[in-house]
């Protein structure tokens, strides 16, 4: 399930800002608020509405274009919570300069998701008995 998806079942409102027209256009005829453009640009963040937003979810791979983006909406909103997901542990510094306020490590978070499936299927099948699981790299 997408990030999108989990908060639209919460009733919590989004919105999303992306390139490509069909992708905003199918976006839209299910109710979902999308404007076009790249949130690069300062003026797909003001239609954001990031002035008002309390968090800015950043899920894009390049880390370059991540800070740009961060640096961009915390000058338009200096309280809004900024969070990123990234596939480079190396980026940790970000948080202690206070830049962004919560990074998701891609890996890690799909290690611990797969863990805890594992765990409660094999405690499941063992009916609560801990056996010895083999794991393959």
């Amino acid at each position: 399930m997408h990030i999108a998806e989990r908060l639209s079942k919460q009733g919590i409102s989004y919105v999303i800002a992306e390139k490509n027209h069909a992708i905003v256009a199918q976006l839209r005829e299910v109710n979902i608020a999308a404007v076009v453009g790249d949130a690069l640009n300062s003026t797909v963040l003001q239609q954001l509405n990031i002035v008002q937003a309390r968090m800015l979810v950043i899920a894009i791979p390049n880390m370059f274009n991540v800070l740009k983006i961060a640096k961009t909406g915390r000058k338009f909103n200096s309280t809004i919570k900024i969070v990123i997901r990234t596939h480079s542990e190396n980026n940790t510094h970000l948080q202690e300069k206070k830049i962004i306020d919560k990074i998701f490590f891609g890996e890690n978070e799909l290690a611990n998701s797969m863990s805890q499936y594992i765990l409660k299927e094999v405690e499941n099948f063992n009916n609560g008995e801990k056996h010895e699981a083999k794991l393959l790299n």
